[in-house]
């Protein structure tokens, strides 16, 4: 062989091996947690299968993308499913011990944390605010918690708690809701009883089986600074100002006796919808949107056909629905108590129906057969930006430019580098754009890294991750950090 076959065939076996370097990385670093289903639009991230959940309906079409948050009492486990129903993350609640547990409320926090409430079992009656690992960050031990807790952009926490200390006297004393400092010191707190206990409307109303005088069940700061206060056995919901004093009751009184009730019947979860009316759930098989100004139902689901107090005759039709929120893309979010959550359009049609294992479809709903209270979607739609430097299988000589344009929304952008050569992470989350909301309603503050980096001799897989800014659904001050994004370049510094 001559020596010009010879320098041929070495660059041949140099461009193989070059190919090979650069395609070959996956199996080296940690594979990307995430997939495309169906379109290159719909990006979902991969998690496991758990008997437990079954999708029974997903139309990608229609659906708003994301996971979904959701407590499941009967399992007692907290979990986050992709729109496949994988498990994308678990918290099993037996760390705790060995007990019958009632999760209520369920809050994702912005800086992924996730808040919860217990009311059972009583010795561990409280609210919780644990990291993506389980590990308990703070809590707040309580027998007055009862349904639902909401972090503030304060640090403080928003408590209802609806478990009566003093059934024996009237007024009832029924602890309502407060107001706690992350040292768990009651700062701010209010009480039906200052309010309705001379309104011969709600006097006798203990007389039934509807449990405490009141029931509170929910309580939301508003961006306006006033709280709305759900009152279950009234059903009312009302508009607070800081002063306790009462601004408006949303809803219809009735107690035991309603007839066929045209207005609201034993609310849950009531939220504040952009066009000024109110997304409420009512145990009785309905969603509805309420219209404050006229007193009017405008809206309801799942079933929009469905004339309100009507069983229907397919018993798998039927829902008792806990809590629902908006999704940006106009659909609803619905909780049913008996183990489904479900994702339907304002024209009624499901899109999207997780079921649980332990569903049961006994009537009337009885509470041992209970699995869900609150489910939140936590939007999944990547930043938009374009990598523009390095490119994907290029060859380059130091230093190095990176470049990224078409910025939108996009909260923080970070990267790593992989040494291929040496199978080592170096450079590890190096910030290169960062937007930092002092206040949702102000402008970000933007911060740009370095553009420019000098690395030896070698084959690298630069990793970029990117997040964009979402609200929840149970606060209005505090951006969350919901939205990633995972993206590999691999290339070759000669």
């Amino acid at each position: 062989m001559n020596i010009y076959n010879i320098s041929k065939f070495v660059a041949f076996i140099f461009v193989v091996l070059l190919i090979f370097s650069i395609y070959s990385y996956s199996n080296i670093i940690p594979p990307l947690q995430i997939s495309s289903l169906n379109n290159d639009n719909l990006i979902i991230p991969r998690g496991n299968h758990d008997p437990n959940y079954t999708i029974e309906i997903f139309d990608s079409e229609k659906t708003w993308n994301g996971t979904t948050l959701f407590s499941n009492s009967k399992l007692g486990e907290i979990v986050e499913v992709n729109m496949l129903g994988e498990v994308v993350w678990k918290f099993e609640l037996s760390v705790f011990g060995d007990y019958n547990f009632g999760i209520t409320g369920i809050m994702l926090l912005s800086d992924d944390n996730i808040l919860f409430t217990l009311n059972q079992p009583e010795e561990l009656r409280g609210v919780y605010e644990i990291n993506r690992k389980g590990d308990v960050v703070w809590k707040f031990l309580d027998k007055r918690v009862s349904h639902d807790a909401v972090k503030l952009h304060n640090g403080n926490v928003l408590i209802t708690a609806a478990h009566s200390e003093d059934l024996t006297k009237w007024p009832y004393e029924d602890p309502q809701i407060f107001e706690i400092n992350r040292d768990g010191e009651i700062i701010w707190e209010w009480h039906a009883k200052d309010y309705y206990a001379n309104d011969p409307r709600f006097k006798n109303i203990r007389g039934n089986d509807f449990g405490p005088w009141t029931h509170v069940n929910a309580a939301l700061y508003l961006p306006s600074d006033e709280i709305l206060i759900n009152i279950r056995n009234f059903n009312l919901t009302l508009i607070i100002d800081r002063n306790g004093n009462i601004l408006d009751e949303i809803g219809n009184v009735c107690s035991k006796n309603c007839g066929l009730r045209k207005k609201i019947w034993f609310p849950h979860s009531p939220l504040p919808l952009p066009n000024g009316n109110f997304l409420i759930s009512e145990p009785r098989f309905r969603i509805i949107e309420f219209n404050p100004e006229i007193n009017e139902v405008v809206w309801q689901g799942p079933d929009v056909n469905r004339k309100y107090n009507i069983i229907p005759i397919n018993i798998e039709e039927q829902y008792f629905i806990r809590a629902g929120h908006d999704l940006p893309n106009g659909n609803i979010l619905v909780v049913d108590s008996n183990g489904q959550i479900i994702e339907v359009t304002r024209s009624g049609e499901i899109v999207w129906k997780l079921k649980t294992s332990t569903y049961s479809d006994i009537r009337p709903f009885h509470p041992k057969f209970a699995s869900f209270y609150q489910a939140e979607r936590i939007s999944y739609m990547p930043p938009i930006f374009t990598i523009i430097q390095p490119q994907n299988n290029f060859i380059y000589e130091n230093p190095i430019d990176i470049e990224i344009s078409e910025l939108f929304d996009v909260r923080e952008i970070n990267y790593s580098i992989f040494n291929v050569n040496t199978g080592i992470w170096i450079m590890v989350n190096q910030t290169f754009v960062r937007n930092t909301y002092e206040n949702s309603l102000e402008p970000p503050i933007q911060f740009i890294g370095n553009n420019s980096i000098s690395l030896e001799q070698g084959n690298y897989v630069m990793r970029f991750s990117a997040s964009t800014v979402g609200f929840g659904y149970k606060d209005f001050f505090i951006p969350k950090k919901i939205n990633y994004f995972v993206q590999d370049i691999s290339f070759i510094i000669k």
